[in-house]
């Protein structure tokens, strides 16, 4: 027999349990006042695993950026070519996104059957083998593998799994929003903290130092994680007796079969988000536009654009940039949650999306490192985008009658396939952009305006018509 840990519900109806049965014999009935106590004692339980989940988020993406300014250093000291480096980022960036098409579905159906715990798990065990395979063999091939099969698995481990867990946790479609802005604030703590560290073990002469530092990252957040994180999806026992899982309670180890899952798993998932209520796909639409803007469609190709278009951005230059704007993005979780509260959800979405354009034609014009860096306070306001659609898109999948593993598995294919097509046409205009003229590289930016100003548009639709 398999026990699975106490889900979250079932802690707080113990907690409540607990409060009831030691309240003093002779005390009169208050019910209210009961009622208030324990609706604080459960929303601390709540508040307690949110937290643990977001540092499991901070270590995740601090462990991944580690070598985000190594990885280019590295493979123009492999390639020699700054034209071949380029091409060759985009078409790895493109792949994480293939495998991430792949891989979501499958962990999706998974994490809705077996519970989430296993797939926070993957990523930190699977970057710490894959950076020791760079650190100890560093090749092309190394490089690009740890970059794949990294990305990946990060992104379930992280935003895929993170935001089914807080959903798991918070029901009201507000409070979810302001956790998504927090569990950003927390990615920014470890988009602060990477670079740092790659940094401080990694130099222009010796840059594959930074992947034995994420390693050692890799290693502490999988500890931290499988002692402190408990399992959030209410789970039926599992039932070993014939026919149980088909005519009784509980769940048979057939019907958690990796055959029986993949032959239900379909890649193109993410149609039924297209396929339900208008309003469903019109947020499928805005996110994927979205998601076009954000790091992880466009940061390999920035990070090249400073080496090679922004004078005297050097390795330490680069990561200073990525420390401070990891700092900002940690603050923007804060500044988002607050803009929710004091705009709305809709006020909201309109503010980071304008000024996600403003940022963009500010790093588009900009010709030193100084105008760069001045860039970075307009983050506070655009870096959070995606936190009211992404609450209002799981409760309306929620409505349609989808599983929250399976519209994160749906909505995060949907993204890695964003992530698979927008770097190649960044790519492309960048490549065909300086071909011509070699100030022109500012052609990839002024085409993520022109995602999120669509975005903005459909948004904008949509309030009109909820209106």
């Amino acid at each position: 027999m398999v026990r699975h840990a106490a889900s979250p519900r079932a802690h707080e109806h113990q907690l409540i349990e607990t409060s009831r049965s030691t309240q003093a014999p002779d005390r009169p009935d208050t019910p209210d006042v009961v009622t208030l106590a324990e609706r604080e004692a459960a929303q601390k339980v709540r508040r307690t695993k949110a937290l643990w989940i977001c540092v499991h988020m901070s270590m995740n993406v601090g462990a991944m950026l580690t070598v985000l300014a190594s990885r280019p250093l590295m493979l123009r000291m492999l390639l020699g070519r700054p034209d071949k480096v380029a091409q060759l980022m985009a078409y790895v960036t493109s792949m994480v996104g293939v495998t991430e098409f792949v891989l979501n579905p499958i962990a999706g159906h998974l994490s809705d059957l077996i519970g989430r715990k296993s797939f926070l798990l993957q990523s930190p065990a699977v970057s710490m083998v894959m950076k020791l395979l760079v650190y100890f063999n560093p090749t092309v091939t190394t490089i690009v593998l740890e970059r794949v099969l990294c990305g990946a698995c990060t992104a379930i481990g992280g935003s895929t799994t993170t935001q089914t867990v807080l959903a798991d946790l918070i029901d009201d479609p507000v409070e979810l929003g302001q956790a998504y802005s927090l569990l950003g604030s927390a990615a920014g703590i470890g988009v602060m903290c990477g670079p740092i560290v790659g940094a401080m073990c990694a130099n222009e002469e010796s840059p594959v130092q930074a992947y034995l530092a994420g390693a050692g990252l890799s290693a502490l957040q999988m500890v931290w994680s499988y002692y402190m994180i408990e399992e959030t999806l209410e789970l039926p026992p599992i039932n070993n007796e014939p026919g149980a899982g088909k005519h009784g309670s509980g769940i048979d180890h057939e019907s958690v079969s990796i055959a029986s899952v993949l032959a239900k798993v379909n890649p193109f998932a993410m149609i039924k988000l297209f396929t339900g209520t208008p309003k469903l796909a019109l947020l499928a639409v805005m996110s994927a536009l979205q998601c076009s803007c954000e790091g992880k469609a466009i940061s390999d190709l920035k990070s090249y654009y400073f080496m090679n278009h922004i004078p005297h951005f050097t390795l330490t230059t680069r990561s200073l940039y990525q420390t401070f704007w990891g700092a900002v993005m940690a603050c923007s979780g804060v500044c988002g949650k607050e803009s929710i509260k004091r705009l709305g959800m809709h006020g909201h979405t309109t503010l980071q999306n304008s000024v996600t354009c403003l940022v963009f034609a500010l790093v588009a014009r900009a010709s030193s490192a100084n105008e760069i860096f001045a860039t970075l306070p307009l983050y506070l306001f655009s870096m959070e985008r995606r936190a009211a659609v992404s609450s209002w898109a799981i409760k309306e999948a929620a409505l349609n009658g989808m599983g929250k593993g399976e519209y994160a598995a749906a909505f995060f294919n949907l993204r890695a396939l964003a992530v698979a097509t927008f770097p190649l046409v960044y790519v492309s205009a960048y490549s065909s952009g300086v071909k011509a003229v070699p100030q022109a590289a500012w052609r990839p930016w002024a085409l993520a305006i022109s995602f999120c100003a669509v975005a903005e548009a459909l948004h904008q639709y949509l309030r009109f018509r909820d209106e």
